[in-house]
């Protein structure tokens, strides 16, 4: 059996992300995967059944300690590693599995690190424009034809016992549903919604019959405190967990609320309904993967910049974004109150929803990252299938691609598909050719203008 060391991300999202090269390794052959990652990311790995086992990397973010990098090596040594996949490009972050002295040491070429890699991939960013893609690529061998690599979205496994442990501590009445938010932000205020939108969503929702669940570090208990003031239905659970226990609390709600952070990638691989919000990031790097998800964004001229701080100084990407405008991109998946019946359960199956067109040639496909489209708008989504037959009604009229889906044009909703109008208006936007894909996969027969 191969046996193999990924050398894992520092992010929590790029851990969870990383979980599709897992599997893509798993499909390709029995092996044992084991994963040199920080220690905060240990209990993200346990809820990955892919991962053998996860090795603790002593050293903090940033930190270079070569000799504790040396130690750390030879004590890997004895077990024999056939291959090493490197996923950060840093200098430092090949030297592990070269002082363990693995035969096979794969990454993308960066900082100078021939000899440390013997497997150098070129880093096509064009080709592979998100994370989850470039981390898959590296599971490939080498000479592999230059494409896309198919994945699979990630799909964490909470821990029964701790859910039922944290109910017990928490108080937690899991028979009444709830909806979690996550304001924090690691990387910085540019990608913060308002704490004041997010009080506000908590208003509407704990006044429908739904709690709130406010989840983060310690560090995010100061946003996290304006949505808990004066609102009895909301619990803050900020800085009172671990991240495992994060995990798991996610896995019992009914939804998510989250700015494009960790604990977003976190709710995507638990498969809960998610809005999520983006504000100087783009969905088009790092997109939550999951099948019930709705993308929160502006698409200012000005985004994304990916700054940490608006270098405009109003961070309307953020601002602009309503509450309303986000209850309404939950409600297909959360109901108007508690008690209401998910889409999910009204009996339907995967089977009986619009075809995928999966026997369609990727060579014939458009260029908007079908696999993307098959991760996000799978059988079943309904309020993908409503922007869809929008799109077909659109073409099916004498418009041009171009010209379809324009969310801006002033359409009246009350004109609009009848099916989830506001969050079909929330997503889409003029020339967007993912939500073109996604049109195209539900048209009764394939539009002549767009062939």
């Amino acid at each position: 059996m191969r046996k193999i060391l990924v050398v894992g991300p520092s992010w929590v999202g790029d851990m969870v992300m990383a979980q599709s090269l897992f599997m893509y390794l798993k499909q390709g052959g029995e092996c044992e995967i084991d994963v040199l990652a920080p220690a905060w990311s240990l209990p993200v790995l346990a809820r990955m059944p892919e991962v053998g086992r996860g090795v603790v990397m002593p050293l903090g973010h940033g930190q270079f300690g070569l000799g504790a990098r040396w130690r750390l090596g030879r004590e890997l040594a004895p077990e024999r590693y056939d291959q090493a996949i490197v996923l950060p490009g840093s200098f430092k972050s090949a030297l592990v599995p070269f002082f363990a002295r693995i035969p096979q040491r794969t990454g993308f070429r960066g900082e100078m690190r021939h000899g440390l890699i013997n497997d150098m991939r070129p880093l096509d960013r064009a080709l592979l424009p998100m994370t989850v893609q470039r981390f898959v690529a590296l599971g490939q061998p080498n000479g592999a034809a230059a494409a896309r690599p198919a994945f699979r979205v990630p799909r964490l496994i909470a821990d029964a016992d701790n859910q039922r442990s944290l109910a017990a501590r928490f108080g937690l009445d899991t028979g009444r549903p709830a909806v979690a938010f996550m304001p924090g932000a690691e990387y910085g205020p540019a990608k913060q919604w308002p704490p004041a939108h997010y009080a506000e969503l908590a208003r509407l929702l704990t006044t429908r019959g739904f709690r709130v669940w406010v989840l983060g570090a310690k560090k995010d208990s100061e946003v996290a405190r304006p949505i808990a003031d004066g609102n009895p239905g909301v619990l803050d659970l900020t800085g009172r967990t671990e991240l495992g226990d994060a995990v798991d609390l996610l896995a019992l709600a009914r939804a998510a609320v989250t700015n494009d952070s960790g604990l977003m990638h976190v709710a995507a691989a638990l498969d809960i309904p998610l809005a999520a919000i983006f504000g100087s990031s783009s969905p088009e790097h790092t997109p939550p993967l999951g099948q019930r998800i709705a993308i929160e964004s502006l698409r200012l001229p000005c985004a994304p910049c990916f700054a940490r701080r608006c270098p405009q100084g109003h961070t309307r990407c953020l601002t602009g974004i309503e509450p309303a405008r986000v209850l309404a991109a939950l409600e297909p998946f959360i109901g108007e109150s508690p008690g209401q019946a998910l889409p999910a359960q009204t009996g339907e199956s995967p089977e009986q929803a619009p075809p995928a067109q999966t026997e369609k040639n990727p060579e014939q496909a458009p260029p908007v990252r079908a696999e993307l489209v098959e991760a996000l708008d799978p059988p079943g989504n309904t309020l993908r299938q409503a922007q869809g037959e929008r799109y077909c009604r659109q073409i099916q009229a004498g418009e041009s691609p171009e010209q379809a889906l324009p969310a801006q044009t002033g359409e009246n909703p009350e004109q609009a598909s009848p099916v989830r109008a506001e969050p079909v208006e929330a997503l889409d936007s003029p020339g967007d050719t993912l939500r073109q894909a996604q049109g195209e996969r539900y048209c009764p027969e394939p539009p002549k203008e767009d062939r």
